[in-house]
């Protein structure tokens, strides 16, 4: 995922680097993006202070719902609408 968001990144404002194309505005606009997310990622850093989680130390398993706690029945619809609606896409 990475590497094809940063394909796409790079290629985005391929044309403003051609020979006679460039514009400064076109520039900008292709890759105002990255600074942005920089100063983004970095401000949530300094503000939230996230630890470091190694991958054998994360909890995957546990607070999983079972299939009964999820388990959701549809009410059954009241008028003639919603009876029509349910009987077409059921």
């Amino acid at each position: 995922m990475i590497f094809w968001s940063s394909i796409v990144l790079i290629f985005n404002g391929w044309e403003t680097f051609t020979k006679g194309n460039w514009d400064p505005a076109n520039f900008v606009i292709a890759y105002v993006t990255v600074p942005i997310f920089v100063i983004l990622t970095a401000g949530f850093i300094v503000v939230k202070k996230p630890k470091f989680v190694k991958a054998e130390d994360l909890d995957l398993y546990s607070n999983i719902p079972s299939d009964e706690e999820v388990s959701y029945t549809e009410p059954v619809p009241k008028t003639w609408f919603g009876r029509t609606v349910n009987f077409i896409f059921t």
